[in-house]
């Protein structure tokens, strides 16, 4: 999943996209079909699928899949400018700059929030913490924030916020 990460990261790092990559990120991800109903693999693979299919990627086709890799390569998205957490289930994932996941899930807890530990279909909110870890398995994020956009995916309401939106929305709101 790591080397899926880093040819998406590759292909996207300039804004453009061509044949040339597409075809290579295809040929990649058949070779290692393995990694098939892993998120976000299926998502990738059907839209390539789509595009190559023509043999011409259309401007809107080309826009549409970067916005597609930059969602994956970046999974802190916020719907909201405010959040407020009183009755909220939150979820950390990270290491936390603020202090100890303790403290923060003690800050939660002031600010009227539930903490819990695993992402489920019940969890509001998903503090991701600045600090990153050593453990996640996909690079920039671990298997809670997987969890958390393979459900959004299938439209459940899960804001996924990095701990400095935590800090300047939710603490001050």
């Amino acid at each position: 999943m790591q080397m899926l990460f880093g040819i998406i990261r590759g292909i996207a790092c300039d804004n453009e996209l061509n044949n040339k990559e597409l075809k290579f990120l295809k040929k990649w991800m058949i070779e290692n079909k393995k990694l098939k109903g892993v998120y976000p693999y299926d998502v990738v693979f059907n839209m390539l699928n789509i595009i190559l299919e023509k043999n011409v990627i259309t401007e809107n086709e080309k826009r549409q899949l970067l916005a597609l890799f930059k969602k994956f390569l970046n999974p802190v998205t916020v719907d909201n400018k405010t959040i407020n957490l009183r009755n909220k289930r939150v979820c950390l994932t990270g290491n936390f700059s603020m202090g100890t996941k303790a403290e923060v899930e003690s800050k939660i807890e002031d600010l009227g929030g539930i903490v819990i530990e695993r992402v489920n279909k019940t969890v509001d909110v998903l503090i991701v913490g600045n600090e990153g870890s050593s453990e996640w398995s996909y690079g920039n994020f671990g298997t809670k924030v997987k969890r958390a956009k393979e459900l959004k995916e299938k439209g459940t309401k899960i804001d996924i916020i990095s701990e400095k939106f935590f800090i300047e929305n939710c603490i001050n709101y």
